[in-house]
């Protein structure tokens, strides 16, 4: 049984109304449960699964705060369907194998699978792209367009910045190895700026979309 929940938000000041977009700029805290109250936790966690999350949710208030914990992989493959706008595909490690005369011994076959509609998911990407334009995800701009979101627990044990391009997502997160507080890194500082460093590299040569 829960007893009474009172979110509040990073900045530890409320900002009353404010638009969803800003509130995703801004990592508004107390709009992202309000519109898990609103739109309904159990109906949350059925579009989390859909988009690749295995791990087990619970269907609670405090859900978009992090309360249930996920693989980073699980989250990558999250974003890969926001950035393939809404078709999921399972990641893999394995490419294809070669022998040592370069024949191919095998190529592994991706399959895409449409879990959310399309327009659903740029209108998502669309906010998320402002993320980092204006809001907490400025440190991993880069000149082209880019949508991500930061992420840091109240506790600063984790901090993380999940990105993507509609070529490439990546995932950046840092922490203790003793779980132990770091002084006070944010998802928007150290994540963010890894982030851009790796895909300022990857991408070299790779046109903007």
């Amino acid at each position: 049984i829960e007893g009474p929940y009172s979110p509040t938000n990073y900045s530890l000041k409320f900002s009353g109304n404010v638009p969803i977009r800003r509130a995703f700029e801004k990592s508004i805290n107390v709009v992202a449960v309000k519109l898990n109250d609103l739109v309904g936790p159990k109906t949350v966690v059925s579009f989390a699964e859909k988009s690749g999350i295995e791990s087990e949710l619970s269907p609670i208030l405090s859900l978009p705060l992090g309360a249930n914990e996920v693989t980073m992989l699980e989250l990558t493959q999250a974003y890969m369907v926001f950035a393939n706008y809404g078709k999921k595909v399972k990641p893999v490690s394995i490419l294809k194998i070669e022998d040592r005369n370069g024949v191919s011994l095998y190529k592994h076959r991706f399959k895409e699978e449409r879990v959310i509609e399309e327009n659903l998911v740029a209108t998502l990407v669309d906010t998320m792209r402002g993320i980092v334009d204006y809001g907490t995800g400025r440190n991993a701009k880069l000149p082209r367009p880019i949508a991500g979101k930061t992420g840091t627990t109240s506790d600063y044990k984790d901090a993380w910045f999940f990105g993507f391009v509609p070529q490439l997502v990546c995932a950046t997160w840092v922490g203790n190895d003793d779980n132990d507080p770091m002084n006070k890194v944010s998802g928007g500082w150290v994540p963010a700026r890894m982030w851009k460093d790796f895909m300022r590299e990857a991408l070299k040569g790779v046109p903007a979309q």
